[in-house]
């Protein structure tokens, strides 16, 4: 009970010492000459006018030119993006197969599956035949191992083929990255009806 009798006399100090400062503070105003009135006015409007211009004009201007250098920096980011937005669709709309002229391993069983009708496509060492079962026999005479890799993996995310069985023969027993024969059965695991 004292210590909330404590405070109530401490907030009517503060009332009263507030209404002296701020009487005392009008009567001062007061006995100012109009000159001295003017003065003071004037100041006060110069010392706001330069805080509007330092803390909300200035940085408002900074910002603004800031924005005007992004817009050719955000307008090239638009037009890659629909650039890349219209490389997207053209690869959606693309037929699962793409033909080439090119003449690698990849592309000659592109060729085969594009054009069904041809049973047989030959390039330098390696000879690729097609069965009605949509299946791919390829024979390869000679290869490197690591290339023969690079190759199947190629076929199989490019055309969606599986591969059906390998038989790899090495040309120089012994020698693991040396040449190779490969025959090689890929399936094709897209729908028939296409």
């Amino acid at each position: 009970m004292i210590s909330a009798v404590k405070i109530k006399w401490a907030a009517a100090q503060n009332r009263a010492a507030h209404s002296l400062t701020s009487s005392a503070l009008w009567r001062r105003w007061q006995n100012l000459s109009s000159d001295g009135q003017r003065i003071i006015r004037w100041s006060a409007m110069l010392l706001t006018a330069a805080l509007v211009w330092a803390y909300v004009w200035l940085p408002a201007a900074r910002g603004r030119e800031t924005l005007a250098l992004r817009i050719p920096v955000l307008q090239a980011q638009l037009a890659a993006m629909r650039s890349q937005a219209d490389e997207v669709k053209r690869i959606n709309t693309t037929p699962l197969v793409v033909t080439t002229n090119a003449r690698t391993l990849a592309d000659t069983i592109g060729l085969q599956i594009a054009f069904g009708q041809n049973n047989t496509a030959t390039t330098a060492n390696t000879t690729v035949t097609i069965n009605e079962r949509r299946q791919f026999r390829v024979n390869i005479a000679s290869i490197a191992y690591t290339s023969w890799l690079d190759n199947l993996d190629a076929a199989l995310k490019r055309y969606r083929v599986r591969v059906v069985s390998v038989n790899l023969k090495p040309l120089q027993p012994g020698n693991s990255a040396a040449l190779m024969a490969v025959e090689l059965v890929l399936a094709d695991d897209a729908p028939s009806g296409r």
